[in-house]
């Protein structure tokens, strides 16, 4: 795997972890602000806030496969 290659595959994988991690954290506020919403106030709310959390850890495992694959992957530069 060539350097150039390389970096911008862990960089993005950082990047993913990064904002999968961001958005898990940052739900509670968000679902408040939903709920005041009055559309979405009423049986919505499960299902948003499954959906944000399921969203947020497929970016967080998503990002972090790539981060261990570039690591795993031996590179001898």
């Amino acid at each position: 795997m060539s350097e150039g290659k390389s970096f911008p595959h862990l960089a993005w994988g950082i990047v993913l972890t990064m904002t999968g991690l961001m958005m898990f954290f940052s739900i509670p506020g968000k679902m408040q602000d939903i709920q005041a919403i009055k559309q979405y106030s009423s049986g919505m709310n499960v299902f948003l806030r499954v959906s944000f959390y399921l969203i947020s850890i497929l970016l967080t495992g998503g990002g972090l496969k790539k981060v261990f694959t570039h690591f795993k992957s031996g590179r001898e530069d």
